[in-house]
């Protein structure tokens, strides 16, 4: 009889409805690439949460700060069931070439294009080709070719890690230069990869703020011979010097080891000496690795 009496005053209990104040749904509109997850996870506010104007707001920023869009907009519809937060974003272009055709003050011109592919597969990964060639500085001539490849995926599977490669390849003519006197001309091939991983130190929310992370840089350097007279140094068709680390010390002790004194190996317009004693000396160009 108790049960049967605890029966009939459940059923006599009166349906409490949920808030309109209440987030029951979120929706998306425009996304015709971004897939939906991408912006959840910047978001601060989720299903079942209080539609709070504040925390929209900064979600609203936190997508638009993806750089994925030209502009997003947030609006909340309130229902007797609850609320929904409608996003309506517009995408930008997300394949974009770019020429490059400069010219220093010494009259020097460089040329090249670039192509970036943002948001592959609507998980806001980036991939970039870059080809770039300009003359080269502190020798007879020839020109320093660059090529590059990178590869970036923010909040990797929705997880607060991010991944980050490239791969650089530089081709630069090198003079081997015995007292004053130009020997033999070599061209350089330099390589360098690198590979990145970090942490957003919160876990949740827009990707901005403290990370921690570590890498690891690998580089491989190598001299084609092309005239002249070969040097004890660069004796063979190609050499190559293949480090991860130690980069400097290696090399100074390959290049180092049959040299002959008073010989320069001339790059470009910068110096670096990679032999222990002044008898080797290698001037190198200012290339830029980018990690």
């Amino acid at each position: 009889m108790l049960a049967q009496d605890d029966v009939l005053e459940t059923e006599q209990l009166p349906v409490v409805s949920v808030s309109s104040s209440v987030i029951t749904r979120i929706e998306f509109v425009g996304n015709r690439v971004t897939q939906p997850r991408i912006m959840l996870q910047e978001m601060l506010v989720k299903e079942g949460d209080i539609a709070d104007p504040a925390l929209i707001e900064r979600s609203r920023q936190a997508i638009m700060d993806l750089g994925l869009f030209t502009s997003v907009d947030a609006s909340v519809d309130a229902h007797e069931d609850g609320s929904v937060l409608r996003i309506v974003v517009k995408e930008k272009y997300y394949i974009l070439p770019v020429p490059k055709l400069n010219r220093d003050d010494d009259n020097k011109f460089s040329y090249g294009a670039e192509i970036s592919l943002d948001n592959v597969a609507g998980l806001n990964q980036q991939l970039k080709f870059r080809y770039e060639t300009e003359d080269a500085t502190g020798v007879s001539g020839g020109k320093i070719e660059t090529n590059l490849l990178s590869y970036n995926y923010p909040r990797v599977f929705g997880s607060p890690y991010l991944f980050h490669t490239e791969i650089t390849q530089n081709r630069l003519p090198s003079e081997v230069v015995t007292g004053s006197t130009v020997t033999s001309l070599y061209e350089l091939e330099a390589w360098t990869a690198s590979l990145q991983v970090s942490r957003w130190l919160a876990p949740r929310g827009p990707s901005r703020g403290w990370q921690v992370g570590a890498g690891l840089v690998w580089r491989n350097n190598g001299y084609e011979y092309v005239s002249g007279v070969p040097t004890d140094t660069l004796r063979e068709h190609r050499r190559w010097e293949s480090t991860c680390s130690a980069s400097l010390s290696m090399c100074a002790t390959i290049c180092s080891a049959g040299a002959a004194r008073n010989t320069v190996i001339r790059e470009s317009s910068a110096y670096r000496c990679l032999a222990p004693t002044p008898s080797t000396r290698v001037m190198s160009s200012s290339i830029e690795d980018t990690y």
